[in-house]
């Protein structure tokens, strides 16, 4: 008896963009391109990167000038409409936070089989399957890192180029030694990772400015750039 064909699963709608209204701006962003914050219990200004914390959510664009602009002027305050407190590291704070959680991304993407490390692998992976991001360690070779790059052009889509992670911190995230390279497949965490990173950008540049102009331009406006051989 022939086996019964499993019915293709059906593609789920795409959820439509959410906007919000930057309070130091007046601009209307998707909630991607923002920070939510909220007020504490002990009136301090919290930043609620996963958006989920209880109490009235104040927006602001995602950049590091616009967080430090807020905290001078005490924006939080008028449009709270109550006296808040904010630390004024709170930037600082917020890079370091976003930047750990890209990390733990790229984890979850090695797990999932949609995160390859290494120079030859990168380099297989750049030539037969669509990317989303290319990262490279900040204190890799120029050599390897200019091959995986040029190789880039064959790709049919918009690649990041992420090189604001030392090879040490990659290392760390994905449970193998001397990370240098690793390429990140088109899936839906991908995009969930390439949200991510495109607010980090707003806080931390995405590849080192000592990398050349000739090799740190992406075809993605979030960042540029990359390097050695190594895993």
């Amino acid at each position: 008896m022939a086996k019964r064909a499993h019915p293709k699963p059906k593609k789920r709608a795409r959820k439509p963009e959410q906007y919000r209204q930057c309070l130091l701006t007046g601009d209307r962003l998707t909630k991607a391109q923002m920070i939510r914050f909220v007020v504490g219990l002990d009136g301090r200004i919290v930043a609620d990167l996963k958006a989920n914390l209880p109490g009235r959510g104040l927006w602001l664009t995602a950049r590091r000038d616009c967080v430090d602009e807020a905290v001078k002027k005490r924006s939080f305050s008028r449009a709270a409409k109550c006296a808040v407190e904010a630390p004024e590291a709170i930037s600082d704070d917020i890079e370091r936070l976003l930047a750990q959680n890209c990390l733990n991304l790229f984890g979850l993407a090695q797990k999932s089989g949609h995160l390859a490390t290494g120079f030859e692998k990168v380099l297989e992976w750049v030539d037969t399957k669509a990317l989303a991001a290319v990262i490279e360690a900040s204190d890799g070779q120029p050599d390897g890192r200019k091959k995986v790059l040029n190789r880039l052009v064959h790709q049919p889509g918009e690649v990041s180029v992420i090189g604001c992670f030392s090879r040490d911190e990659l290392s760390l995230a994905l449970g193998r030694e001397n990370v240098v390279h690793a390429a990140l497949e088109t899936s839906s965490l991908a995009r969930t990772t390439r949200t991510e990173i495109g607010r980090l950008a707003g806080f931390r540049d995405l590849t080192p400015k000592t990398w050349s102009d000739a090799h740190s331009s992406s075809r993605n406006n979030e960042g540029p750039k990359r390097d050695q051989k190594g895993t």
